[in-house]
């Protein structure tokens, strides 16, 4: 008994329901941090072409059909960020992070924008999904088998993983799909657009992602298998596959060079280099790698026993049909198990022809008990399908459960946390943690290179409290000169990109401006007279831009070109640009104390007595109270950490 269209269409959009329930969590998943360097980079990169209006993204190590996908997906989600309220200029997407790999912002300045284009991803791996169903349907009549193969789809715990990543391997696998569909199409209809069609589509999956190049042999075989082959046909069908590409990525052409260097470099990263952590040899290794994917989170062990027995029985019963379905996922194997680097998320292509033809048993069993009417025989394909099922389904609604429950990522809770401590002096905060910008550089906090600091150095600079990644993270002596407040569990370990990581905050644990004189603290070596030098060493001395030098150290050590040994006075002019400010001088353990009006230059006179000098150099030991950043305190872009101005050294 035919499929009536009614049966078959309610089917199918209850299997895309399921589809969408079971990603729908993947949309929202660690926002607004990016857990994936590729997603951050696709993202970043296509919000730069919208904002730019520059079409050629100067960029060819992936083709360029997926950044044209997703840019009117950035237009539109901005315009609806702006109807809510959230932004108002497109140049306010924060793309750039210093602190980010290669420079992009791993933290989502405009969450929403994001969630509009995994959605979109989604679109795509529904689209997947459907044309599965209907191929199934092409190849033959069961509605059971089509069921099975589209759940497969659904159920793939990789598919799942990457439904919603916002990068170039689910449009390749709905164009790849979408170029098998039309070409068995094809073999029924024998209508000569709809294998032109199929080359169209296979380009684009080419112009989606190099590695999609075996979906070229797709439509040129099949039309080979069909018998009704000209050279016209495979003429224009090679043509067609051609233009597919270059449409898709026109300025391949206008900069040719680029595009062969970088294609040039992933072709050498793929199959000579290999990556770390993601490497078999090519050949055997590489094939079993894959085949154990195959039968663990591609689509379970089960789906891939069937496998072959699907193949098998297609090439016997359907098969033309199977020979054109066939092709791709054929050579893309074998061409990926010749790669020295291995990444699942190249494979998910191969997973909505895996499911069919691991399907196709169904229908073997369904064709041979047909004809049975006892009970067993009614219940027998339910229960293989349950079984088939089983393994794939368990992972998903794993995964699913994970996701719809995530707990807060650290750095969430740790800007949770700030609010109800806040923090009365300046606050250093790693800027490997990637926290919001808006957050971590609002009011006294400020992002900080900290695994190039010591923590005497944050301490002299300043800063009351010091937030880390984790104390494995090279911070120096920070527990010399800070005191462990609270501490955040996550992942320890460094991270090439920061998901939940462990946090620390760190309280200072005096002030220096009161405490005992540091025996290494900071030098700076000053000349008198009033064309000032100065320099951290005697041989770096040069004259600032400015006309006076900065201490910028809430403890350092003043050194003054000065042979004078015995007793007489030290002139010289201070400012500070900070309210309330104190300076203290120590010469030859005698302390004298000064308060500076913001702003205003200070004439100040110390006194010399005996010992106050090496026969070389007049040394006096500087205590500072405010060390604060102008960017910081006002609407200066200066982000220096600036204390006490001088100049006009004298010794009398």
């Amino acid at each position: 008994m035919e499929n009536t269209r009614k049966e078959t269409l309610y089917l199918a959009l209850f299997l895309t329901l399921c589809c969408f329930i079971l990603r729908l969590p993947s949309i929202y998943s660690g926002m607004p941090y990016f857990q994936h360097e590729d997603e951050a980079h696709h993202f970043n990169r296509t919000v730069r072409m919208v904002q730019s209006g520059d079409w050629n993204p100067h960029y060819f190590h992936k083709p360029s059909l997926h950044f044209y996908l997703r840019a009117p997906v950035v237009a539109a989600s901005f315009l609806y960020e702006v109807r809510r309220g959230n932004i108002r200029k497109i140049e306010e997407v924060r793309t750039k992070d210093s602190y980010g790999l290669a420079g992009y912002a791993f933290t989502a300045s405009h969450p929403g924008i994001v969630k509009w284009n995994r959605a979109f991803s989604i679109l795509l791996s529904l689209g997947i999904l459907l044309l599965t169903f209907v191929l199934v349907l092409e190849i033959t009549p069961s509605l059971l088998t089509a069921t099975t193969a589209s759940l497969l789809v659904a159920f793939s715990p990789t598919l799942l993983e990457h439904s919603a990543t916002i990068g170039v391997d689910v449009p390749m696998s709905f164009f790849c799909i979408l170029s098998s569909y039309l070409a068995v199409l094809f073999l029924r209809t024998s209508s000569t657009s709809t294998i032109y069609f199929s080359a169209l589509a296979a380009g684009l999956a080419i112009s989606t992602k190099y590695n999609a190049l075996p979906i070229a042999l797709t439509p040129l075989i099949t039309l080979l298998v069909s018998r009704n082959a000209t050279g016209a046909k495979l003429v224009i069908s090679s043509v067609l596959i051609a233009l597919g590409f270059i449409i898709a990525s026109p300025f391949i052409l206008a900069s040719f060079p680029t595009f062969l260097n970088q294609l040039a470099y992933e072709i050498w990263h793929y199959g000579i280099a290999g990556h770390t952590g993601h490497t078999a040899e090519p050949g055997v290794a590489q094939a079993l790698f894959y085949v154990r994917w195959i039968a663990s989170d591609g689509v379970g062990l089960l789906a891939a026993l069937a496998l072959p027995i699907g193949i098998l029985y297609g090439l016997l019963v359907y098969r033309m049909k199977t020979l054109s379905l066939l092709t791709f996922p054929l050579f893309f194997f074998l061409l990926m198990a010749m790669q020295r680097a291995n990444f699942t998320r190249n494979m998910i292509v191969l997973i909505p022809y895996i499911a069919i033809f691991g399907a196709l048993t169904i229908d073997i069993i369904t064709s041979k008990i047909s004809s049975r009417k006892n009970t067993f025989s009614l219940f027998l394909p339910g229960i293989l399908i349950c079984v088939l099922l089983a393994q794939p389904l368990k992972s998903t609604l794993t995964e699913r459960i994970a996701l719809s429950s995530q707990k807060k990522d650290s750095r969430t809770e740790l800007m949770g946390w700030m609010q109800q401590n806040p923090s009365t002096g300046d606050i250093a905060i790693s800027g490997e943690l990637q926290l919001p910008i808006d957050f971590a550089e609002q009011g006294t906090r400020s992002r900080q290179p900290l695994s190039n600091a010591t923590g005497q150095e944050l301490y002299l600079s300043g800063f009351e409290r010091v937030i880390a990644g984790n104390l494995k993270e090279p911070l120096r002596n920070v527990l010399d000169y800070y005191t462990l407040k609270h501490n955040i569990k996550g992942n320890a370990e460094r991270q090439r990109v920061p998901v939940s990581p462990e946090v620390i905050v760190l309280d200072a644990k005096n002030d220096p401006y009161n405490a005992e004189p540091l025996a290494d603290a900071p030098k700076l070596y000053v000349s008198s007279g009033d064309e000032i030098k100065c320099g951290k060493s005697k041989d770096d001395m040069t004259t600032p831009t400015e006309g006076h030098c900065w201490l910028n150290w809430k403890q350092s050590v003043l050194h003054l070109d000065s042979s004078r040994t015995e007793p007489g006075f030290l002139a010289f002019s201070a400012m500070s640009p900070w309210q309330d400010q104190k300076i203290a001088f120590m010469i030859s353990g005698s302390k004298e104390e000064f308060e500076l009006k913001a702003g205003e230059w200070q004439r100040i006179v110390l006194k010399l007595g005996e010992g106050h000098s090496d026969g070389s150099s007049l040394r006096v030991h500087t205590f500072i109270q405010h060390i604060h950043s102008p960017a910081d305190y006002s609407n200066s872009s200066d982000t220096r950490r600036l204390g006490v101005a001088f100049k006009a050294f004298a010794v009398q």
